[in-house]
């Protein structure tokens, strides 16, 4: 089967369902407040490295060119060097970089989200330790999370927008390019909002400038944008109704959920493996909220992480069920986690490293290599 390029699958109205998240390239981000990060060192990639396996193969090798979609964290810290002024360059070892695991892993007939995995915050120096803050320490330095928007933060969603602009100019010619998802997880820590701003609030009034950014420079890959409260599905009607109103003149716009079955569907993926058990009919639920919202409203949306790990009572069905869910809902799904730069033993990981394939990916490598003709509920 001939491998397609994104303009051939959108011509055809065939687009993947099925994918994992490969979040290896977006590790480790506070190093780069202090130093330059590494790679094999501080971050990984699923691209060819010639000492690690193939971990693309190890899902997509048997076939034969059909289409699957890798959601692919990276770092904004990482792809963006300021200047201190207000201005920045691309670092363009790392844009290399993630075009060569986007060419890898469209030579096995998938296609890329980028995903700039920053919550709505971004690392800065720091002097040592801030009372209050987090704060991350690595080889004698200290990197401050700072809010987006926020006054101790050199990024505001002007510059954001441009450094968006800049990502989508390198790389919107890429034939195995997805789209590009604006920012993983926004949310607020804790009882007190970072740098003294409601980081929920920024994000939802800017979003929009960052789509038009992008737009400007590529009309055609998708966007994804993440709702708040940690892109909740179970808490989306509440915490992200008001991003109903975003306007894409590309038309396509697809919002991003996120939805773990620990605790209760409470947990964000942190398993007690020693007590835990799900409810799997409960927890398939949790995700009702977001595809009855997208229903109302008449928006298209995916399923941006998920997942766990096999042992855990009631996880098989609890995947056999909720891929039936995303299925009859012409749902996009990628799987957390995949790929380089986890230990074995990770409860979400979906491989070892090796490249072999742990038994929580039976349900999804049933259907990888399914399409659909057009995301969302109908």
């Amino acid at each position: 089967m001939a491998i397609k390029t994104f303009d051939q699958m959108a011509a055809a109205g065939e687009f993947p369902l099925i994918g994992f998240n490969a979040a290896g390239l977006g590790n480790n981000p506070y190093v780069d407040a202090i130093a330059t990060a590494r790679l094999d060192t501080h971050y990984f990639t699923v691209a060819p490295r010639g000492h690690q396996p193939d971990y693309i193969k190890s899902y997509a090798g048997s076939l034969g060119g059909k289409p699957f979609a890798v959601r692919l964290p990276f770092a904004g810290e990482r792809i963006a060097i300021l200047d201190g002024a207000g201005g920045f360059t691309l670092r363009q070892s790392y844009v290399e970089e993630i075009r060569r695991a986007i060419r890898h892993i469209h030579s096995w007939g998938g296609f890329s989200l980028l995903d700039m995995h920053n919550y709505c915050r971004w690392y800065v120096r720091a002097n040592g330790p801030v009372s209050g803050r987090v704060v991350q320490a690595w080889n004698g330095g200290y990197a401050l999370w700072t809010a987006i928007g926020a006054p101790d933060c050199p990024v505001n969603y002007t510059l954001l927008a441009r450094i968006w602009a800049a990502i989508a100019r390198e790389l919107r010619d890429e034939p195995g390019l997805f789209g590009y998802g604006l920012m993983n997880e926004p949310h607020n820590m804790g009882s007190v909002p970072d740098g003294g701003v409601n980081v929920e609030t920024l994000w939802s009034n800017n979003v929009q400038r960052l789509i038009t950014a992008v737009r400007e420079v590529d009309p055609r890959h998708y966007i994804t944008v993440a709702g708040n409260a940690f892109a909740s599905a179970l808490y989306w009607p509440r915490s992200s109704d008001m991003l109903k109103d975003l306007q894409d003149p590309g038309g396509r716009l697809l919002y991003e959920a996120h939805q773990y079955p620990d605790k209760d569907g409470q947990g964000g993926g942190k398993w007690n493996q020693a007590i835990e058990s799900i409810a799997y009919r409960e927890r398939v639920a949790d995700w009702s909220p977001f595809i009855d919202w997208l229903k109302a409203n008449g928006k298209r949306g995916i399923a941006g992480e998920f997942g766990g790990p096999d042992h855990i009572p009631g996880m098989r069905t609890y995947f056999t069920e909720l891929h039936k869910y995303f299925d009859a809902n012409h749902i996009l799904r990628f799987q957390w986690l995949a790929g380089p730069g986890d230990d074995d033993n990770n409860p979400n990981g979906m491989d070892r490293n090796d490249g072999t394939l742990k038994a929580n990916t039976r349900s999804l490598m049933a259907r990888i290599g399914n399409t659909t003709t057009a995301y969302g509920p109908r």
